[in-house]
């Protein structure tokens, strides 16, 4: 699963929707509401969308490489973006797909 969705907005509607209950609720309603619940965006979308702002460098005509440095640079901090926005906020050195460290 590669969507994002609002932690605080999550913790809202569940404090609004079972704490009323009091303990009359199951992991199973739970768990659907959080997969129905609203994305805050498509990762897999906004990845796309990045990967389509990266010139080829080529000349269109040719095919031969342009060199061009500004092209590069560009290309460069889109690859940045697109690796920022897979490793989704976790902030690990060794691994995108890490667990971020628990803070208990």
């Amino acid at each position: 699963m590669s969507d994002l969705i609002s932690r605080s907005a999550l913790f809202s509607h569940i404090e609004r929707e079972y704490r009323k209950w009091g303990e009359d609720y199951d992991a199973e309603q739970i768990l659907g509401d959080i997969e129905d619940f609203h994305t805050a965006f498509d990762v897999d979308k906004v990845i796309a969308e990045l990967e389509e702002m990266i010139d080829p460098n080529v000349d269109f005509e040719t095919g031969i490489p342009c060199d061009n440095w500004v092209v590069d640079m560009q290309n460069e901090i889109i690859a940045k973006c697109i690796e920022i926005v897979q490793k989704g906020g976790v902030h690990n050195t060794h691994s995108a797909t890490a667990e971020p460290p628990k803070t208990d």
